[in-house]
């Protein structure tokens, strides 16, 4: 006899559930590390998530001023002034990108080590509550050195990994938000 199919349905929902519980969790930590830092890096994901593409729009904006100059046989001062413009507006953006990344890396590095100063926090009041015969155990003394040592390391990428998912979310709608201007059959 197969598998029934609403069993592997319900084990699916299961796990996404306990996915899902772990995500929230992992969000609820990011956030108690420091409400403030969270906002401040998810705005600067915001911005680079989201800058790139006024840099494509500002790039497109150069060709087509180029080629309209071309085309009509003109390369005069108006459209060379127009130009250096939008090659400043790039640059500056360019800029602005850079100290952005800057800024965030050091949010990151500062939040994540909030995360982990927070995580050996949770365990040592954990580790004071239980029976001093829970140390007696090898395997409990083994599990205890294991969640030290994972502690320093699980947590800060959790944090940088939440943080890439919603820079990819971002990405991807602000590339969907910029076809969609220029003809929504591309969508």
């Amino acid at each position: 006899m197969g598998v029934n199919p609403i069993n592997k349905r319900i084990e699916k929902i299961k796990k996404e559930l306990y996915t899902t519980v772990h995500i929230l969790d992992a969000l609820k930590l990011v956030w108690s590390s420091g409400p403030k830092l969270v906002i401040a890096n998810y705005t600067l994901i915001l911005l680079l998530a989201t800058l790139p593409l006024l840099t494509l729009y500002l790039m497109k904006l150069i060709i087509d001023a180029l080629t309209d100059g071309l085309a009509l046989g003109v390369l005069a001062e108006a459209l060379f002034s127009q130009v250096l413009i939008l090659i400043a507006g790039v640059l500056s953006i360019a800029l602005v990108l850079l100290v952005a990344r800057l800024i965030s890396g050091l949010i990151q590095e500062y939040q994540s080590q909030l995360i982990v100063d927070k995580v050996y926090a949770l365990l040592h009041q954990k580790s004071m509550r239980v029976e001093l015969d829970f140390y007696e155990s090898p395997q409990t003394h083994d599990t205890m050195h294991r969640a030290l040592n994972e502690a320093l390391n699980k947590p800060s990428t959790v944090a940088s990994s939440l943080s890439q998912v919603m820079h990819s979310a971002l990405s991807l709608g602000a590339v969907a938000i910029l076809l969609f201007t220029f003809h929504w059959v591309l969508i």
